[in-house]
């Protein structure tokens, strides 16, 4: 019977000692199955369409209004993901064709704009967001020698994003933007401001 003591314990200390090897063996697998650390930028280029809109102009009290001829539009968004349903970053864009619905004149706006952007995701490849946009803009009035009108501008929207293979994807948005924008004079500013309704369509990548 001597001899069938030894066995035991041996068989004993091998079942006690497997789980341990076991869990020793569990974090190195974890590892290796962990997943690569989300991408946290992004780089958008948009067209636009803004066939819509609001021209005023005028001195204090007394402005007018006309509706603008449609104009287009290109431009970029740099963001940075602070969250995944937070992101922060810098849209400028080029607007052309920018004119009451009745000129023959056209001239160009340039917005440079901050954004904030709040995401909400629907499934793995799609998401909307709404987006919030203040800047400062620049309306280049063709002819005009003197000082051309600036102004505070702020944009507001939302829109839907798909995602691509290789960490591309796709956006489509509307927004709105009011305009601010006003020559200095010395009595008084002249207000030559734009409001518009933009439509976007736009191909980016995260980084």
């Amino acid at each position: 019977m001597k001899p069938i003591l030894p066995l035991a314990a041996a068989l004993l200390a091998t079942l006690v000692a497997a789980p341990a090897f076991a869990q020793e063996g569990a974090p190195a697998a974890s590892i290796s199955a962990a997943a690569p650390p989300a991408k946290r930028g992004s780089f958008v280029t948009q067209l636009e369409l803004l066939p819509r809109g609001k021209l005023t102009f005028g001195v204090g009290d007394d402005r007018a209004s006309t509706a603008t001829a449609t104009a287009y539009g290109v431009g970029v968004t740099l963001a940075h993901d602070v969250t995944p349903n937070l992101s922060i970053g810098v849209a400028p864009r080029m607007l052309l064709g920018v004119a009451g619905e009745h000129a023959t004149a056209l001239g160009k706006q340039l917005d440079l704009r901050a954004r904030v952007a709040l995401h909400a995701p629907i499934s793995r490849a799609l998401q909307l967001y709404g987006f919030l946009e203040p800047g400062y803009s620049f309306i280049f009035v063709p002819g005009n020698e003197g000082d051309d009108p600036s102004g505070f501008v702020v944009a507001f929207g939302g829109g839907a994003s798909v995602d691509l293979p290789q960490n591309a994807f796709l956006i489509a948005e509307v927004g709105y933007q009011l305009g601010f924008q006003s020559i200095a004079l010395p009595q008084q500013d002249l207000e030559l401001s734009t409001d518009y309704l933009a439509l976007g369509l736009g191909a980016g990548t995260r980084f």
